[in-house]
């Protein structure tokens, strides 16, 4: 299992299923077009990132035999 980082913006839901009320709520960060839908969050292997305002780091967990 390896430990990847996302940005969340702080105040929406974190997990956010779908069928579920929050799940469009939802914001993360893309360096290309800033917050947006959690499909299309950008994934970075360190927090060595300067954040947002309003965003925290979420640690996201990647299997590795899957990549």
């Amino acid at each position: 299992m390896k430990i990847n980082y996302g940005i969340h913006l702080i105040g929406t839901p974190v997990l956010a299923l779908p069928n579920t009320p929050g799940y469009w709520e939802s914001q993360w960060w893309n360096n290309e077009d800033g917050w947006g839908h959690k499909s299309t969050l950008d994934i970075f292997e360190n927090k060595n990132y300067n954040l947002p305002i309003d965003g925290e780091w979420v640690e996201i967990y990647i299997n590795e035999e899957s990549v």
